[in-house]
């Protein structure tokens, strides 16, 4: 039977009239958009050990998947670290010139690693915009107090003030969450040192069996255990701001039953 030669060398085509490779692409695009929403709340992972045979155990690396170091994508996430003040806290680096000669499956494994900086930047994100809306709101609360004290209105004031701590609660706690998510990218980029420096090791790249690994598995213990404590501190802060909330609400009930002035209740907010 002939066989064209054209067709396989082409690949075959997808029924959206795309080749197999460009439809692959498209694939992963959304795989990583998916990532990034669900694990967006997510801390930092720790590392599993890295899935490369080290040498002489019988499994050898295909040599022809050997990859330069993507430099452009290291570049622009110091670039988005440099932007939002994170990252400039590690002691130990990796040279990437000594990760010029590893195989596919470490580059895949420090991309990997890397995408976690990005989920953290996008944590961070988040914590700057809930930062924001809560200092709207205490802007507007504060301004409730001054209105009601203008009108002599006891009870109103008494229910801002009581919104306005609840809120400055709020603000607390967003500002320590900036503060955690700030440590948590740091603790990223330190997963990334750290699987740089176990693919040296792993790859014996450039003398890579005597590279100790030990400073950068420090490092990225030491980040994330303080990751771990500015997290419980931002927790903590959170349920001392709902309790506020709690009592301001039950504050709110009680004078609205008393007076029956229900506008007066949805006047401070």
């Amino acid at each position: 039977m002939r066989t064209d030669f054209r067709l396989q060398a082409a690949g075959p085509r997808a029924p959206n009239g795309l080749p197999s490779v460009a439809r692959l692409a498209l694939e992963i695009a959304g795989g990583v958009a998916r990532r990034l929403r669900t694990t967006s709340m997510l801390p930092p992972r720790s590392l599993p050990a890295i899935p490369i045979a080290s040498p002489g155990s019988g499994r050898q690396t295909d040599r022809r998947s050997r990859l330069p170091v993507a430099a452009a994508s290291l570049a622009s996430l110091l670039g988005l670290l440099a932007v939002t003040g994170c990252g400039g806290g590690l002691s130990h680096r990796v040279d990437n010139d000594k990760l010029k000669d590893m195989s596919r499956q470490g580059q895949i494994w420090i991309y990997d690693a890397e995408n976690e900086i990005v989920v953290g930047l996008d944590r961070l994100d988040d914590a700057r915009d809930e930062l924001r809306a809560v200092e709207r709101r205490l802007k507007k609360a504060e301004e409730a107090v001054d209105r009601a004290e203008k009108r002599g209105n006891r009870m109103a004031v008494e229910m801002a003030e009581e919104w306005v701590k609840y809120l400055e609660a709020m603000q607390r706690w967003a500002k320590a969450r900036i503060k955690a998510q700030q440590v948590g990218v740091t603790s990223a980029e330190a997963a990334v040192e750290l699987a740089k420096a176990q693919v040296i090791n792993r790859e014996d790249l450039l003398g890579g069996k005597n590279f100790s690994i030990v400073d950068y598995q420090t490092q990225y213990d030491e980040w994330k255990k303080e990751y771990e404590r500015d997290q419980k501190k931002a927790v903590s802060l959170r349920k001392s701001a709902r309790k506020m909330e709690q009592r301001w609400w039950v504050l709110r009930r009680r004078n609205i039953a008393q007076s029956g002035d229900f506008d007066t209740g949805l006047w401070v907010e």
